[in-house]
Order: structure tokens, then sequence, then C-alpha cells
């Protein structure tokens, strides 16, 4: 059941750390806020298209308990780019400071 937390280039795709990429392309499926910058990153990169789990901000807490869920059942997740109940240190400090909230 793990949660990875991947951060995401903002600007030039080609920053994201190979790690990253690894992470990502063996990964169950990701949690996103936004799906449509995850799925063309992930399409740059050439990673098949995974199970996106959508947690945008504004619906957080609604949508959380099924991500939870999943983990529990076992699946691997990797978080891009979110801070939410899911995973409170989701984000990079960089993107968005935990004061945010």
């Amino acid at each position: 059941m793990p949660l990875y937390v991947v951060a995401t280039p903002i600007g030039n795709l080609q920053d994201l750390t190979a790690r990253a990429r690894e992470v990502l392309a063996s990964c169950d499926g990701v949690v996103a806020e936004d799906t449509r910058y995850t799925g063309q990153l992930l399409k740059h990169l050439g990673i098949e298209k995974k199970p996106f789990h959508a947690l945008p901000a504004y619906d957080e807490e609604r949508r959380a308990d099924a991500i939870l869920e999943r983990l529990e059942q076992g699946a691997s997740l990797s978080c891009t780019g979110q801070w939410s109940k899911v995973s409170r240190s989701c984000r990079c400090p960089g993107r968005a400071p935990p004061s945010r909230r």
C-alpha cells in the first residue's frame, strides 16, 4: 500500500528525475490534482496510461476516502503535486508551502 510522492516539473518536462519516472511507470495508479497535466506528462515519458484518481483541492474531502481505500487494498499509487487528506506531504514546499492551509 505504498503512496509515492512524485515531484513533477513545473516548466520543463526534462527536469523530471529518473527515479520519478520509474515510480510513475511502476505504480498501479496516479493521484493528481490536475489529471490533464499528469496525463500529458505520462504521454511525454512514454508511460502507458494509468488509472487516475482526480483529487482537486475543491473536492478533496469527498474523494480522499476512495483513494485511501485503494491504498488499504494494496494498490501502489503515486501522488503528483497534491496537498490533501491523502498525504499531507504530497506537495513540494517550493510549489505550495504547508502554511497555505
